[in-house]
């Protein structure tokens, strides 16, 4: 029986700049004069998204020629193949004029479905956590959406000053101990949870550990090869559902 329901935050809950990490690059090329049609911007936001799953960094440093690589991939879903260091050059450059937001949130908004989503939640008696590599920051940028008391355990992992109790500093998901710790904090054990992710690597390991695991892909992208959701509100359904 679910007890709790967990998310990771970033590009779940919030999203940074009015768009997700996925669709910047469809961003970029809008603020550089480039149009595309709905079709093709999100043809291109799932070959960014594809790559940075494909390609995970795992926790290492990021090779010098990441992002060129996936933006190039993303290039190629548009239809651009030639002067690709030019075209990511003038990217480059039409970024500096992204708008950042509201400074008390660092630029982060909500995910449209989130305050249907946390009250359904709620109603149905739900205990709701946060297990995110996000830093201890995101405390802050939750509790100035008006979310952040909706939670009874929020788990930022990597912190390498003060890292949650019973996780090594510079830990990160999918250590199996960063979720023990939030299962700790909740009062209950990973069979009686369900996590809402967006990485079928960072977030589907949990399921190791016996814990239900639904990955968010709005863009449906990624090889999921367990349950997935393109809104955030179908996890509400999935709860309803039989449980596993």
């Amino acid at each position: 029986m679910i007890r709790a329901v967990t998310f990771e935050a970033h590009d779940n809950l919030i999203h940074a700049r009015w768009f997700p990490r996925s669709r910047r690059l469809v961003e970029r090329l809008r603020l550089a004069g480039v149009s595309l049609s709905p079709e093709v911007a999100t043809a291109v936001a799932g070959a960014c998204r594809r790559y940075e799953e494909d390609h995970h960094l795992k926790g290492q440093r990021v090779p010098d020629d990441w992002f060129r690589a996936r933006d190039a991939a993303g290039l190629r879903a548009a239809g651009i193949t030639e002067d690709v260091d030019q075209v990511l050059a003038q990217l480059r450059e039409a970024a500096s004029s992204m708008p950042p937001g509201d400074p008390r949130t660092e630029g982060y908004v909500l995910d449209p479905d989130v305050p249907a989503v946390l009250d359904a939640l709620k109603a149905r008696g739900l205990l709701l956590g946060i297990v995110s590599n996000m830093p201890p920051a995101l405390n802050k940028i939750l509790h100035e959406l008006g979310i952040r008391d909706y939670f009874a355990a929020c788990v930022t992992c990597g912190n390498r000053d003060a890292p949650p109790p019973g996780v090594a500093p510079g830990t990160i998901k999918p250590h199996p101990t960063v979720y023990a710790a939030a299962c700790s904090s909740l009062g209950v054990t990973p069979q009686e949870c369900l996590h809402v992710g967006d990485s079928p690597y960072d977030d589907g390991e949990f399921a190791g550990l016996g814990v239900r695991v639904v990955i968010y892909d709005p863009l449906d992208c990624l090889d999921v090869q367990g349950e997935h959701v393109s809104r955030l509100i179908d996890v509400v359904r999935l709860v309803d559902g039989p449980q596993h």
